[in-house]
């Protein structure tokens, strides 16, 4: 079942990219590239209203949940914090005026994958936290508190990653321009908004509500600098799948040495929770969907999406299982 819902993912993203762009290509038709930006934009404020919608309803539902449960939701949640951030990004490049007809159906595919996200990935995954068996939760304080201390930490190693990309990688050019002249795919513009977005996370402990918010923004802040650090310098790899598939690896041994690597991590991890009497159904079954169909897809046109796809989900299910490792309830 894993396998087939990772092929399943790819083979939904490929459908939904691909309708957007006819549907552009319509518009760009019937009322040219002005016409077709509206159409755009409003797409745009309808999918930023159901993200927004969604993230406000899903963190509310944590304080009723059991203690894996908590722990957990921020990976299904990621999904929406990813989002909101590349809706920033495509807002900012239509701010900026600088839209043309491949523009137009660019930015199309990325809000079309940005809809899979809100009404299928997100869903699922948070289907998959509520079914799960959990413990009883400790109680708001200890929940919170981890979740806090957690999130300082995470915010603070992707803000030293983000560093490392600028001085190193980008050799000190300034960002903000660098991100005007990528395209939203590229990673950089969306890593910049949940930077700005990790930054405004307050020091103070707060509700469980807008614990488990900071905790999924922190968590996919320093998710997105390691992607980008992996595409632009492990891999090479210059598009990495957002509303398109990403190009070719230039160093695909290691890319699948890293996949391997972060697979069996995730899988012992979650053994030794097991012998603990915690569960981990989602980052398990996760790291699965995306490690089976990427096996599955090898050798295919598909081979690349797959696995980066498998990639960054493990990414996220290593984090989940560290931290549900060392939470509270041991």
């Amino acid at each position: 079942m894993a396998t087939s819902y990772g092929i399943g993912m790819q083979g939904l993203n490929m459908a939904v990219r691909e309708g957007a762009s006819v549907n552009a290509q319509a518009q760009l038709a019937a009322s040219g590239v002005t016409g077709a930006t509206v159409w755009l934009t409003d797409w745009l404020k309808r999918s930023t209203v159901s993200n927004s919608a969604a993230l406000t309803l899903g963190i509310q539902l944590g304080d009723a949940m059991g203690y894996e449960q908590q722990l957990t939701l921020p990976n299904a949640l990621s999904w929406l914090a990813y989002n909101d951030s590349i809706l920033q990004s495509v807002q900012q490049q239509i701010d900026a005026g600088a839209l043309d007809a491949a523009g137009i159906d660019r930015y199309a595919r990325i809000l079309a994958d940005v809809d899979a996200a809100i009404n299928v990935y997100y869903p699922d995954q948070l289907a998959i936290v509520q079914a799960a068996p959990a413990q009883p939760s400790p109680g708001a304080g200890p929940v919170t508190a981890y979740l806090s201390d957690y999130t300082t930490f995470l915010a603070r190693a992707g803000k030293a990653q983000q560093d490392y990309v600028q001085q190193v990688v980008m050799r000190g050019q300034d960002p903000a321009v660098v991100a005007r002249e990528n395209d939203v795919g590229l990673l950089l513009p969306v890593v910049l908004n949940l930077s700005a977005a990790a930054a405004a996370i307050p020091s103070n402990r707060d509700s469980l509500p807008d614990e488990l918010l900071q905790a999924t923004v922190a968590v996919t802040y320093y998710i997105a600098t390691t992607s980008l650090i992996a595409a632009v310098q492990n891999f090479g790899v210059d598009q990495f799948g957002i509303g398109a598939d990403p190009t070719a690896v230039q160093q695909p041994e290691v890319l699948l040495a890293s996949m391997s690597t972060a697979k069996k991590a995730v899988d012992q991890v979650a053994a030794l929770l097991a012998q603990r009497g915690l569960d981990a159904s989602l980052p398990v079954w996760a790291a699965a969907y995306g490690t089976d169909a990427a096996q599955a897809l090898a050798g295919t046109p598909e081979a690349t999406a797959a696995q980066v796809l498998a990639l960054n989900e493990l990414y996220f299910d290593a984090i989940t299982v560290f931290m549900l490792q060392s939470g509270p309830v041991q």
